[in-house]
């Protein structure tokens, strides 16, 4: 059968490996570089016969003999290979461990292209299962491109980050990303998506509690040209003034209307759950009664004092008698 022959002709491929890495006599030194090519050629072989174990041992001798040759692009290929077939054996941890050995070796070596593209990978790989560490991730491919000047691409190392945090609940560092992925969108004028990152501050910083933050983050978008002519200023003025107003009837009509269902799941979320200071009770409706019940307080405290008043006019002017 086709994955029998395959891993027939990966055992020969480990073989020729072995004997590159003899030394002799007359062979003072292995020969790194043809033990990589083999080890290579037989995890490719394990790997189309799906025999991963195998395929994953290959691909770490390779990477191995790649480092001891100092081809460290190719030793970076090798372990990324090692990790995905760490992947297909379902051990995600050390997939991740071995892709970001792969990530750091091609950053350290010259092909930051390369490296941003590894670890977005990875942070991909971990979101279902570790977020916390694909966060980690998708800020060191931010990292890599800001160094490169790609403020656009390292935005969207940020933003994805971002998106994670919303999703855990860590409104605070979801704060702090969303202000770097801002300063990355001002750098490559990417006026719409500048436009976007505001709106997902001022619904953190209204999850947070901080109306004070969410007002600031509103207010200094002013100057992204073709904001205050946006639906996102005029929802967003909006929201914060139903938010103020402690009016939560207003306030998830405001959240459920276009502009906030159709953003990203996490971010429309949370707008939805977004939830008046004062305990859900609406704003206007708070201050009418109260009104009311200081119109009510005065009209009795009036009518008492009246009252004491009068009584007191009546007892002077008739305690000497009606003579």
């Amino acid at each position: 059968m086709a994955a029998d022959r395959r891993v027939a002709e990966g055992l020969e491929h480990l073989k020729e490996a072995e004997k590159c890495m003899k030394t002799s006599f007359f062979k003072w030194k292995a020969d790194y570089d043809g033990a990589a090519s083999a080890y290579t050629k037989a995890g490719t072989c394990f790997k189309t016969a799906k025999s991963y174990d195998q395929a994953r041992q290959a691909f770490l001798k390779a990477a191995e003999c790649n480092v001891q040759n100092n081809v460290m692009f190719h030793a970076g290929k090798a372990y990324e290979q090692a990790g995905m077939m760490c992947k297909e054996l379902n051990d995600l941890n050390r997939a991740a461990q071995l892709i970001e050995k792969a990530g750091h070796l091609y950053r350290e070596h010259g092909v930051p292209d390369t490296a941003a593209s590894t670890f977005d990978r990875v942070a991909k790989l971990l979101e279902p299962t570790n977020p916390q560490k694909s966060v980690e991730y998708y800020l060191i491919g931010s990292d890599i491109t800001e160094c490169e000047d790609r403020p656009r691409q390292a935005a969207d190392f940020q933003k994805k980050a971002a998106k994670l945090l919303v999703r855990m609940g860590n409104y605070d560092r979801a704060v702090e990303v969303l202000k770097v992925e801002k300063k990355f969108q001002i750098e490559g004028e990417n006026g719409p998506e500048v436009s976007r990152v505001t709106v997902e501050l001022v619904l953190c910083q209204l999850a947070r509690g901080d109306f004070v933050a969410a007002e600031k983050a509103y207010k200094d978008a002013y100057g992204i040209p073709g904001f205050t002519e946006s639906d996102h200023c005029r929802e967003l003025a909006e929201l914060l003034d139903a938010y103020d107003e402690n009016d939560q009837e207003r306030l998830s009509s405001v959240a459920a209307r276009p502009m906030f269902k159709f953003m990203d799941n996490d971010y429309a979320k949370l707008a939805r759950g977004l939830q008046a200071p004062g305990g859900g009770e609406g704003g206007k409706k708070k201050k009418a009664e109260l009104l009311d019940e200081g119109i009510e307080e005065g009209m009795e405290k009036g009518q008492l004092e009246n009252r004491e008043d009068g009584g007191g006019e009546d007892e002077d002017e008739f305690a000497g008698g009606l003579c």
